[in-house]
């Protein structure tokens, strides 16, 4: 699992076809290198200003 500031969370899954998966032994780093090579298409996402939701506006509506 991750979760990056309060904006974005999941869970990353690897797989590996047989007969290679023997072989494999994960551990929380491959989580961390996917992460850190996704970053250049993942940092746009993250420094935009989240978007505002149709949950987000009836509620503030709601309240006033």
């Amino acid at each position: 699992m991750f979760a990056i500031g309060d904006r974005f969370y999941g869970t990353l899954t690897a797989w590996v076809h047989e007969p290679y998966a023997a072989r494999y032994e994960f551990t929380s780093a491959l989580s961390v290198q996917l992460l850190k090579s996704m970053a250049p298409v993942l940092q746009p996402l993250l420094e935009s200003a989240p978007t505002k939701t149709a949950s987000v506006a009836a509620t503030k509506v709601a309240a006033q």
